[in-house]
């Protein structure tokens, strides 16, 4: 992980073309190493702060935004979330751990849609049965889809 860190921050440094490559290393992994710190001490608005500013610097950086989106997950901030998570992506479209958050981070807005809509809906009404079938459909891939509700054809 230092090691991917390192040499995506190398990479933005020589692409900037900064007469001060070795100051502007060093200040970049200092920032992680102060990220990080946050990060794990769960001071998640420091973290972000940085995290940010890292990743804004270090094009190659995807780690950075994948906390981003922790953090705000943490916080259920789900749209800033998902935003991290994508933005990570865009970087890097095979980062599995990127993938894994933002799916959780839906999967987490639609449960918090479905369960207020059963509070608001009867469940007689035709939309409460589309919505059941959409959830069945998400839940298809995971061989989760049998629930006792019949998927619409």
């Amino acid at each position: 992980m230092r090691a991917s860190f390192v040499w995506s921050v190398l990479g933005g440094v020589l692409l900037t073309g900064c007469s001060t490559t070795n100051e502007r290393l060093e200040k970049l992994i200092y920032m992680r190493q102060v990220a990080d710190r946050a990060y794990a001490a769960g001071l998640c608005e420091q973290a972000v702060s940085y995290y940010e500013e890292l990743a804004a610097k270090a094009p190659g950086e995807v780690e950075a935004l994948l906390r981003v989106g922790n953090c705000h997950a943490r916080e259920k901030r789900w749209e800033a979330a998902e935003a991290a998570y994508q933005q990570a992506l865009r970087r890097k479209p095979d980062y599995g751990k990127a993938w894994h958050n933002l799916a959780y981070v839906q999967a987490n807005v639609l449960a918090e849609t479905v369960a207020l809509m059963s509070q608001a809906v009867d469940e007689k009404d035709p939309e409460f049965t589309k919505v059941q079938t959409l959830v069945l459909k998400v839940l298809k891939p995971f061989g989760l889809e049998t629930l006792g509700v019949e998927p619409e054809s």
